[in-house]
């Protein structure tokens, strides 16, 4: 609601820490309400200017399943091992 618009019912979304939400972290509910009108207009502008820091950067809901943060170069590799093992493994029943 700092946005000054309501978030739709049923819709989920992750977003990364930032230091609004520490700051938010542990309100109640009401207390959020009363702040949103002293805070709305900082996270306004933190939108504006794309804050990192105040304005929220959205992940998506798959980002519940990133367990560890690793190189580029090791996810690729991982990737494409297993898909080797996968080929070789049904190569003949997926190539008919």
């Amino acid at each position: 609601e700092l946005s000054g618009r309501r978030w739709p019912e049923g819709v989920g979304a992750r977003a990364g820490r930032n230091r609004l939400l520490e700051e938010l972290q542990g309100r109640s509910e009401a207390e959020l309400r009363r702040g949103a009108t002293e805070l709305g207009p900082r996270y306004q502008e933190g939108q504006r200017k794309r804050d990192p820091e105040v304005a929220p950067v959205y992940y998506g809901l798959s980002a519940a399943a990133v367990t560890a943060i690793r190189p580029a170069a090791e996810v690729l590799r991982s990737m494409c091992e297993e898909a080797e093992g996968i080929l070789r493994e049904r190569g003949k029943a997926l190539l008919g």
